[in-house]
């Protein structure tokens, strides 16, 4: 276990979760070549540190009062394993939505993020945002 990955893994994530983005402080989780992979918006990864950015950017504009709480967590020297849940409030309708995920976060040797996956069963977030049935 790595607890140095752990705690900037945490670090990480309690700056991200929050109810304004502070791109700056988020820039500097990330190694200049990292890359993202958010399956809901898509199919490759997105490439470089600018790039992740501009997507949490976009996030934050369809989104607010984003909170997480993770279940679990283990590491090996450098990757991190996340279980945990996000909660958003949807800001086209103001929909409280619950997302249980998977993160793994690869990190370099100075724990900057040099990868992030995501994973969440898309299905759960479809039900919890369209208005069927409402």
């Amino acid at each position: 276990m790595s607890v140095e990955a752990e705690t900037k893994i945490r670090e990480f994530l309690s700056v991200f979760h929050t109810g304004s983005l502070d791109t700056k402080q988020l820039s500097s989780y990330f190694a200049e070549s990292a890359t993202y992979l958010h399956r809901a918006r898509h199919a490759e990864p997105l490439r470089g540190r600018s790039a992740i950015i501009e997507e949490l950017e976009q996030q934050f504009t369809r989104y607010s009062d984003c909170a997480c709480q993770i279940h679990a967590i283990a590491s090996t020297d450098r990757q991190v394993f996340t279980e945990r849940t996000d909660e958003v409030v949807m800001c086209r309708d103001g929909k409280r939505v619950s997302v249980l995920l998977c993160g793994i976060f690869d990190l370099d040797m100075e724990y900057r993020i040099t990868n992030w996956r995501e994973y969440w069963d898309m299905d759960d977030v479809l039900k919890q945002t369209s208005d069927v049935g409402a």
